[in-house]
């Protein structure tokens, strides 16, 4: 595509957290070299564009992903790999001084190491109109290829650094001035609101017949696979919570989103809440999300590292929501696959303030026939499995309300 007029972004090297200004080293001039060094790497043509942006003599880097369903990847690159495969384990993470376009979507830094062979991601908010710092340490990106189950992300061994996303995760506009390796105090991880544990600000309004927003983040099972199109209104789990509850709390209306994308993990979920899950104001959102982390082999160190991640954007981006972590549902034929992620999630969920129910338990209390008939295959439900997990879920909800 076309890339005239693009420039780089700046990027900084503070010696340290403690650094004044006058110590900051400037490590790329914005000159014909650094500009021709710029590259765009893009699925579909027009999913990405990135130009000059200036406010007076101040130069900065203008970026704009737009959302081409079924796109795939859109990156920016930036050709910084010397200094950080020299200089980036010195220091915490990066600093960005980004102005955003006041939208709940993420902007979204890439990094691929070893040869391309391993990607790690990190998230930022663009809710911010006005110039801000946003610091991201390196033990907030997460990974997100499948290939490998658990690395460890070697700067040294950096192969590509880059602004992106996949093009169908939604839009996203935004400017950056400048980039700076840094040192940076680890971040402490958010505690939902006292009550989330007990979806209390949720059962509070169906109480008092006040409409209530449940968003369903998860994958494939979520999306309805499986289940015919036009049944899934009625027949998908978290659509049974819904009537349900409805018709438990007299003049309740209960609105539902579903956010499901086959073939997500728990990271790939994580990074579409921006524009899937805050948009929507919920006051629920039901997380099911671990299957394919357990297809993939994924350990359970990955698994509560990028579980944790997606909580604290949660708390983040859909402030006074309650969060409802769904335990990883029974895969037919891995027997003890995902089910073993219950210890991580159960944990995660206490430490931050959320709700868990486990779905194994009810599976595994139906009879071999009925447990048979959940599945439609291995992995994904029958509308009979919908029924029952729906059923056990908002009998879990009703139980709280009692409490």
């Amino acid at each position: 595509m076309p890339r005239a007029g693009i420039i780089a972004a700046v990027i900084f090297l503070l010696p340290s957290a403690a650094a004044a200004a006058d110590q900051v080293e400037e490590l790329i001039k914005f000159d014909a070299e650094t500009v021709s060094k710029l590259s765009v790497r893009e699925a579909a043509p027009g999913s990405v564009t990135c130009a000059a942006a200036r406010e007076g003599a101040s130069p900065a880097l203008a970026l704009e992903f737009k959302r081409v369903p079924k796109a795939g990847y859109a990156n920016v690159i930036l050709p910084v790999n010397d200094k950080l495969a020299k200089d980036g384990a010195k220091y915490d993470g990066i600093v960005l001084k980004v102005k955003g376009d006041g939208s709940t979507t993420y902007g979204l830094v890439e990094m691929r190491t070893d040869g391309y062979k391993n990607i790690f991601q990190a998230t930022f908010p663009l809710g911010s109109t006005q110039w801000r710092d946003v610091p991201v340490r390196w033990d907030e990106f997460f990974q997100m290829n499948d290939s490998e189950p658990d690395a460890r992300m070697n700067l040294a061994g950096i192969s590509n650094f880059s602004f992106g996303s996949r093009a169908d995760w939604g839009d996203a506009k935004y400017e950056v001035k400048s980039i700076a390796l840094a040192g940076i105090p680890a971040r402490e991880r958010r505690r939902a609101a006292a009550g989330t544990e007990r979806l209390a600000r949720s059962l509070e309004k169906l109480k008092e017949g006040q409409p209530v927003t449940i968003v369903a983040l998860g994958d494939s099972i979520t999306f309805g696979t499986k289940v015919p199109a036009e049944e899934r209104p009625a027949k998908l789990y978290f659509n049974i919570v819904a009537r349900g509850l409805e018709k438990s709390f007299a003049g309740a209306k209960v609105t539902t989103v579903n956010a499901g994308v086959g073939g997500d993990t728990i990271a790939e979920g994580l990074v579409r809440i921006g524009h899937q899950v805050a948009p929507s104001k919920p006051d629920l959102v039901m997380v099911l999300l671990g299957a394919n982390d357990a297809m993939y082999g994924f350990p359970d160190s990955r698994v509560r590292s990028t579980m944790s991640e997606l909580i604290d954007r949660l708390i983040e981006s859909a402030p006074g929501a309650d969060v409802l972590i769904l335990g990883p549902a029974p895969i037919s034929d891995k027997a003890g696959i995902p089910e073993r992620y219950d210890a991580v999630f159960e944990k995660l969920a206490s430490e931050r303030n959320v709700a868990y129910f486990n779905l194994t338990p009810p599976l595994k209390a139906l009879d071999k026939a009925d447990y048979k008939n959940v599945f439609a295959d291995n992995v994904h439900w029958a509308a009979y499995g919908h029924e029952v997990v729906g059923r056990a879920i908002l009998g879990y909800i009703l139980g709280l309300s009692r409490e």
